[in-house]
């Protein structure tokens, strides 16, 4: 297997969002959730006013909200061009116990499944 394609990544990536929305964080905060993948303390910010990714998410998602799921985790993220790695792991946390109850766990597994299976892949 060398990998997931781009089109099954997008396919993930905008099936989660339109329906999940904000909720594809589950449980917990936004920021602690992707420090659950990403060292964002430690990743440069692009905005002068801040040392670091995490400075940059909270102003712009939560102080501001002038950036939408699509452009935080494709455009400043990098979701969709990301190593496969760190795209199972994003998978992953979204159904981890922690984030999500094990009713919702299954449903979402089943969905994000369907798309995985073709490039040879399963949750």
């Amino acid at each position: 297997m060398l990998g997931l394609s781009d089109v099954t990544k997008g396919k993930i990536i905008d099936k989660l969002i339109k329906e999940l929305g904000y909720g594809i964080f589950g449980k917990i905060d936004m920021i602690d959730f992707l420090k659950r993948i990403w060292d964002l303390d430690n990743m440069s910010s692009s905005d002068w006013r801040f040392k670091n990714a995490s400075g940059d998410i909270w102003q712009h998602m939560e102080n501001n909200d002038d950036w939408d799921l699509y452009y935080l985790l494709n455009t400043y993220i990098g979701l969709n061009r990301c190593d496969i790695s760190i795209f199972l792991k994003f998978l992953e946390q979204i159904v981890h116990p922690i984030v999500r109850e094990e009713d919702e766990q299954l449903q979402i597994i089943n969905e994000i499944d369907s798309y995985l299976i073709r490039d040879g892949y399963k949750l």
